[in-house]
């Protein structure tokens, strides 16, 4: 027996009977008694018309805005492909995400008001590059549910995804190393985050194993493609055969900076970034850099917190690193 079969006894339409099942206005008192005594009579159970869609499932993704600074992490290109990958995979798995901007001021606020037992809450992922420690303690002392991207902090238990960035420092200095460079430079990015310090010891670490010592260092802004007075100072002094930056950001401005001092790129300087951001294969030449996979990073950390949600893997906190590689383009030879 269906719902078609019901309005044709009944004498009505499909609708009609829809109507009167979920006690809907839009039909007679007569008319509505008629039908739910056909049902009756039928014994029809229209159970599967009548189950309520589930809830969806809402993954908050929370980023900070840090004092002091004029762009935010979260809003540079390789955080904007990593909440991309995000988008697309919870999409496909019919979980709602909902991205969140907070002030420092307003994480305990947050974290408490938030209902883990909510039957719509999936789980909450924090952007942590430039949280301190207090920050992070904020989120994982409060919620169960919680997982730490670009956990800057070793000594702390909780579940945690991080890029390996000592071991694509390390990886970038091999690359230079086998293709015969010796005088190599280093820009880092001026900003003390964690993570460019890890880049910076796992590269300097594989040059001590060859007997090698950086040739120059500059500090810079890492935050913007835009030239400041500070680049230029690189050029002023002798130049090495080849520079590792921190990041694409640094590395973009550079080359564009060694083609306005007239230097071809890589025969004159050759330059390496990292994070392969979608700007840098743009570039003329194409940016040779450190590839992050952040559509790993996305899948995993999703799948963590299905095992958190499950009660899965739980007698533990988990610290999983997602290896980078090293992609070689046109800026070295």
């Amino acid at each position: 027996m269906k719902m078609d079969d019901i309005a044709k006894l009944a004498n009505v339409s499909k609708s009609a009977v829809s109507i009167a099942l979920n006690n809907r206005p839009g039909v007679s008192e007569e008319t509505r008694q008629r039908i739910l005594t056909i049902v009756k009579e039928q014994n029809y159970s229209p159970q599967h018309r009548l189950r309520k869609a589930p809830l969806k499932s809402i993954l908050h993704f929370i980023t900070i805005n840090p004092k002091g600074q004029g762009q935010q992490a979260a809003k540079l290109p390789f955080f904007a492909s990593l909440i991309a990958e995000f988008s697309v995979i919870t999409q496909r798995k019919s979980i709602g995400l909902q991205i969140e901007n907070l002030e420092p001021e307003q994480i305990d606020t947050w974290a408490q008001t938030l209902d883990e037992e909510a039957p719509e809450y999936y789980g909450t992922i924090v952007l942590a590059t430039a949280l301190t420690k207090a920050q992070i303690l904020s989120f994982t002392d409060k919620l169960a549910r919680v997982l730490i991207l670009d956990a800057p902090f070793k000594t702390l238990a909780i579940n945690s995804i991080s890029i390996d960035n000592y071991l694509g420092g390390y990886r970038a200095a091999e690359e230079l190393i086998q293709r015969g460079y010796r005088r190599i430079g280093y820009v880092q990015a001026q900003e003390a985050y964690p993570n460019y310090a890890e880049r910076q010891q796992g590269f300097e670490k594989r040059l001590s194993e060859s007997n090698l010592t950086l040739t120059t260092k500059h500090a810079v802004n890492s935050m913007t493609m835009h030239q400041d007075a500070d680049n230029d100072i690189i050029f002023q002094s002798d130049l090495p055969e080849v520079f590792f930056c921190d990041n694409d950001y640094i590395a973009i401005r550079l080359m564009r900076l060694a083609q306005q001092h007239e230097l071809h790129v890589p025969d004159d300087l050759a330059i390496m970034g990292f994070d392969d951001i979608a700007e840098g294969r743009i570039t003329s030449p194409e940016l040779t850099t450190v590839h992050v996979p952040v559509n790993t990073i996305a899948k995993v950390a999703i799948a963590r917190l299905q095992d958190i949600k499950d009660n899965h893997l739980t007698e533990y906190h988990l610290k999983q690193l997602i290896e980078p590689t090293v992609i070689i383009r046109h800026s070295i030879n």
